[in-house]
């Protein structure tokens, strides 16, 4: 379960994307510290609103909007596809 400080760095838009307001990474996606660890948000919000991501599969963005965190805005894809 995501935590509410999650929610509160997020802005819904009428496309569809969660636009992450806080800090990013130098390529632009967003990071988030949860459960001891730094990671990017969209990782974080797949896995925990969607389920893990198997090994050999990486989050591709349906979106092409690297700051998007809206887990049904990615595709798990292979990272040859990605």
């Amino acid at each position: 379960m995501l935590p509410n400080r999650f929610w509160d760095k997020i802005r819904i838009t009428p496309s569809g994307c969660w636009f992450w307001l806080a800090g990013k990474d130098k390529d632009g996606y967003g990071k988030f510290w949860f459960n001891g660890t730094t990671g990017r948000a969209h990782r974080i919000a797949y896995i925990e609103l969607r389920g893990a991501i198997p090994d050999g599969l990486v989050p591709d963005h349906l979106c092409q909007v690297p700051c998007c965190v809206n887990p049904w805005c990615i595709e798990l894809v292979t990272p040859w596809e990605n």
